[in-house]
């Protein structure tokens, strides 16, 4: 039985990943900060304590588990969040935890990832990213700082552990309907959105209630992920969702100005 390790599995894109990885036959350890089996449909799903956030417990973790001496065969970086900001609303503080979450803790479960696989000598990563790695967004430009630099890391990384036998992968959701937009648009956070900027919060608003039934579903995003995890190939990169399809083909087709105005026409008219 082959093992995967997702994060942030409490809700969302997480949740349903570990649903269709147990369902598929796999062993799943659902790494969340505050495990609940209850949460979790399969027999094969084991919640664990894994707080992105917490490098001693990410270094604990890795080290129990390594005790043991089973082989992990893919690992999942998924747990991350964001707010919907203009950048002058933003907290430095939102900013840091931001950064924590999205990057530097994806980058330390990635590390102790690569060294059991690069013992291995075989094993896959997948990091769940976002059309935000690849196409800036007014109010969201913390949000979207921290994909791009997922986008950059995991490239990167593609670049050395191939040779060691680890393939490293990216899945890149358009817009999808999770919890994720609750935070994003709570009232709490509108209001936080100074003058100048009202207008487009307001625009951004009110694209997101016309269209959030045309979002990709949470369990359309794990199908993608767990392809990913099984076709057998080096393939990086993994856009999902019709938005996300459609602005990856404008990017290619279009000049970078020609997109640029687009999009700009798109979030701010």
């Amino acid at each position: 039985m082959p093992t995967v390790l997702i994060t942030g599995t409490s809700s969302g894109i997480g949740l349903a990943a570990c649903e269709l990885f147990a369902g598929k036959g796999w062993r799943v350890l659902a790494g969340s900060r505050n495990p609940d089996a209850s949460l979790y449909k399969g027999k094969s799903i084991e919640p664990v304590r894994l707080d992105v956030n917490d490098p001693e417990n990410v270094e604990s973790f890795f080290r129990e588990y390594e005790k043991h001496k089973m082989p992990l065969d893919c690992v999942v970086n998924n747990a991350g969040w964001g707010v919907s900001l203009p950048f002058e609303d933003t907290k430095r503080q939102e900013v840091a935890e931001m950064f924590q979450t999205n990057v530097f803790g994806l980058m330390e479960v990635t590390r102790h990832a690569c060294r059991i696989m690069r013992h291995q000598k075989r094993g896959i990563i997948i990091s769940v990213a976002s059309i935000a790695g690849l196409v800036g967004s007014a109010l969201y430009p913390i949000y979207v700082s921290t994909k791009f630099a997922v986008e950059g890391f995991s490239e990167s990384l593609a670049h050395e552990m191939r040779e060691m036998g680890v393939t490293v992968k990216i899945v890149e959701p358009g817009r999808v309907q999770t919890k994720f937009f609750d935070r994003a648009y709570a009232p709490i956070e509108m209001n936080r959105v100074s003058e100048p900027y009202k207008h487009l919060a307001e625009r951004k608003l009110a694209q997101h209630v016309q269209s959030v039934e045309h979002y990709a579903t949470a369990e359309q995003i794990a199908k993608v992920i767990f392809e990913a995890a099984t076709d057998g190939t080096k393939k990086l990169r993994y856009p999902v969702g019709a938005d996300a399809l459609e602005e990856i083909k404008e990017k290619r087709t279009l000049t970078d100005q020609e997109f640029f105005e687009k999009m700009h026409e798109k979030f701010v008219g």
